[in-house]
């Protein structure tokens, strides 16, 4: 029940509603045992709001046929034209003037706002360009730093790379060199050796000569 307290709808279904309310468990069985038995005074009691409050037009009338025939009685209601107070037109004629002033004033307002307006906007778009032409100039900038980074590793990267290919060359001219001098060495060993042995073949032949010759023989 004490849940039930603030509802719009309890206090008219009590005291006389269909409703019975109890504090206690005791009470609440009293009136199950009450209503089981088909007591009277509940039957009446339950009558009496129906006749009150469901159909006040009688238990035989139904809550439809009453509603429908108010929505046509209330068609059928012709409205009374609506006249203007007389006071209208003089107000109109004094607030006339007042409601211009008012306007123009309003109008004035809303045009300072609105160039205040467009003012800001065209600040925050100025700045937004800048802004904009700042960070194109800085990542610009980057990037031009970036490339001369890049350069100069690629400059130095090709540096090292001819200064091992020039030692490779001396290196290899070296042992070319050293190749040649040791082929000319041979060579000329070679020839010595071919020419000795070509002047021993002549003294040999000289003496078989010099032997054929000889008075002795």
């Amino acid at each position: 029940m004490e849940n039930q307290e603030g509802t719009l709808h309890f206090r008219y279904l009590i005291d006389g509603g269909l409703l019975r309310t109890s504090r206690d468990l005791d009470e609440h069985v009293a009136q199950l045992a009450a209503s089981v038995r088909g007591r009277h005074d509940a039957v009446d009691a339950n009558r009496a709001f129906i006749e009150t409050f469901v159909r006040p037009h009688g238990l035989q009338t139904t809550g439809t046929t009453v509603f429908i025939e108010s929505i046509e009685q209330l068609a059928a209601v012709q409205p009374a034209p609506a006249r203007a107070p007389w006071w209208r037109s003089p107000l109109r004629a004094a607030l006339t003037p007042v409601a211009r002033r008012a306007f123009g004033t309003f109008a004035e307002h809303e045009a300072r706002e609105r160039r205040y307006r467009e003012k800001q906007q065209t600040r925050d778009i100025r700045i937004a360009a800048l802004e904009a032409q700042r960070t194109a100039e800085k990542a610009q900038l980057l990037e031009e730093r970036r490339l001369r980074h890049e350069a100069a590793r690629t400059e130095r990267e090709a540096a090292k790379a001819r200064a091992r290919a020039e030692q490779l060359a001396a290196r290899q001219q070296e042992v070319d060199e050293k190749r040649r001098r040791t082929e000319s060495r041979l060579a000329e060993w070679q020839r010595e050796k071919r020419k000795r042995a070509i002047n021993a073949r002549i003294a040999a032949y000289w003496r078989r000569v010099a032997r054929a010759f000889s008075p002795q023989r």
